[in-house]
């Protein structure tokens, strides 16, 4: 493998590996609370539809007719349109939920798993990718040393020098694998680094379409209320 193959590679690579080992628990402590508040918010909504079902049931009650029997029918009336769209918006909610879990929430844990992932490969690589480069690079320059020792001295031993020589050689070859192994997993690092970095760009779709959803259900919410205020128009509200 050449000597060269790092200009494959962006002149801040190891900066930009520095910064990101540097950031990486923090992002991903970043992501991970990002997702319990939604999970939160979302367990709040689904709460909200509970209640709305507890509402609508409550207002399935109706009053008696008495002596004022067209008063109290318009009353039960009333009571049950008013059941019948808390029920709706209890639908309405329970839809919302499921789709911002499905959707903005899974996009989010996509997110945090994603960092989660570089960080073991870092990991991975603290671990696993070890070599001697340095320690063989010193070698050889030591035998060169020897070598060109030997090479001034009168009657010097051929053995000696071709010994020496197969050593460097050797040594040569190693140093040349593990250069080779060190370019190869530092490309993957840098593809992986790639990938998840171009994955990002939908963090701003998840938010486009997170204000998209809630726009969508507040306004089916808000013609829900408005569909219940018309239809209670003609229910008693105070006596004249």
């Amino acid at each position: 493998m050449d000597d060269d193959l790092g200009l494959n590679f962006p002149s801040s690579f190891d900066e930009i590996i520095v910064n990101i080992r540097k950031t990486i628990n923090f992002q991903i402590d970043n992501y991970i609370q990002l997702c319990l508040i939604v999970e939160r918010l979302l367990k709040y909504q689904e709460e909200s539809a509970t209640e709305m079902i507890a509402l609508s049931e409550k207002n399935k009650f109706y009053f008696t007719n008495g002596v004022i029997n067209d008063f109290i029918s318009h009353i039960n009336q009333g009571i049950s349109v008013v059941s019948k769209h808390f029920l709706t918006a209890q639908e309405l909610l329970e839809e919302e939920a499921k789709v911002l879990n499905e959707e903005i929430l899974e996009d989010l844990k996509c997110q945090r798993d994603g960092l989660i992932a570089i960080k073991n490969m870092f990991d991975r690589k603290d671990r696993l990718d070890i070599d001697n480069i340095s320690f063989l690079e010193k070698r050889v320059d030591n035998n060169l040393d020897k070598l060109s020792s030997l090479n001034v001295k009168v009657g010097m031993n051929l053995l000696d020098k071709e010994k020496i020589e197969k050593f460097i050689m050797k040594d040569k070859e190693l140093i040349a694998t593990q250069k080779s192994r060190r370019f190869l997993v530092n490309k993957c690092i840098l593809t992986e680094i790639i990938y998840f970095q171009i994955s990002q760009i939908y963090i701003g779709k998840l938010y486009k379409d997170y204000a998209q959803e809630r726009i969508k259900y507040t306004e089916l919410l808000a013609e829900n209320w408005r569909s219940m205020e018309i239809q209670i128009a003609s229910m008693p509200s105070a006596f004249i």
